[in-house]
């Protein structure tokens, strides 16, 4: 059985954790949206930076330029240009991210002192080395698709307005059928299938507006009675492909039920 909807915003995040940018069309490989998760941010000890563990995420406007991107800090008044020249793929380090070890290139010294002044601490960034064995800064697939059905009806029941920028989505769909993206072997958009990896998992950092990063409203038990499986609370679909291809916002996309 198949069902139709359409790609309604599409959004990256070039840098993990920080705030991502909305755009109208975007090249894919199994690595996921391009640009997407570029860089990644650890501290002196090797660790991750997230919104879990590190303020100021949130105070950073990322716009994408013909050869890269450009960060810029409302802290320091400063911005940072990261360009698409290839690095050598040489002297990669570990990172762990949950339950794997990624390899990142090590980035330039001014990005490293960029963010290191932004966050008053030693901060070193690190480039995707796609010879690794996941090949990708994500936290479980290279795509995270949201219905916007599913957050109408939390939404409608709490009678509030949730911004969708607090679940970092990258696909975001009109879907019509709430709650259904569990139901499906996956999608196809144009000629490529992705295919269902498993629903998200949510933290309490979907409780902070993506503009301030303050907790503002109780939005994981919002949902908690929508979607909890094993004491889990679920909401949006991480996706994968083995395809390459363009998407774009208002493109058609085909449910493919089990």
């Amino acid at each position: 059985m198949i069902g139709n909807c359409k790609i309604e915003n599409l959004y990256i995040y070039p840098v993990k954790g920080l705030p991502g940018i909305e755009v109208n069309e975007c090249l894919f490989n199994k690595y996921g949206l391009k640009l997407d998760r570029d860089l990644i941010l650890t501290d002196s000890n090797g660790g991750v930076l997230t919104r879990r563990n590190t303020r100021g995420m949130v105070d950073f406007m990322l716009k994408l330029r013909d050869d890269g991107y450009l960060i810029y800090s409302s802290r320091l008044k400063q911005e940072v240009q990261l360009k698409m020249d290839k690095e050598a793929e040489k002297g990669s380090v570990g990172i762990s991210i949950w339950n794997r070890v990624e390899l990142g290139i090590p980035g330039k010294a001014e990005v490293n002192e960029f963010m290191s002044a932004h966050f008053e601490k030693k901060v070193n960034c690190f480039r995707l080395n796609k010879n690794g064995s996941h090949a990708g800064f994500h936290d479980s697939a290279p795509f995270l698709l949201l219905s916007q059905a599913s957050l109408k009806v939390i939404e409608e029941r709490y009678s509030v307005e949730i911004d969708i920028k607090r679940f970092r989505p990258n696909i975001v769909i009109n879907d019509s059928v709430p709650f259904d993206e569990g139901n499906w072997v996956g999608i196809r958009i144009g000629n490529v299938l992705f295919s269902s990896v498993k629903l998200c998992t949510r933290c309490i950092i979907v409780n902070q507006d993506p503009e301030t990063g303050e907790a503002d409203l109780n939005v994981l038990k919002m949902i908690q009675s929508f979607m909890q499986d094993a004491n889990k609370i679920k909401f949006g679909l991480y996706l994968s492909t083995g395809s390459k291809g363009i998407m774009k916002k208002g493109e058609e996309v085909e449910k493919i039920y089990k």
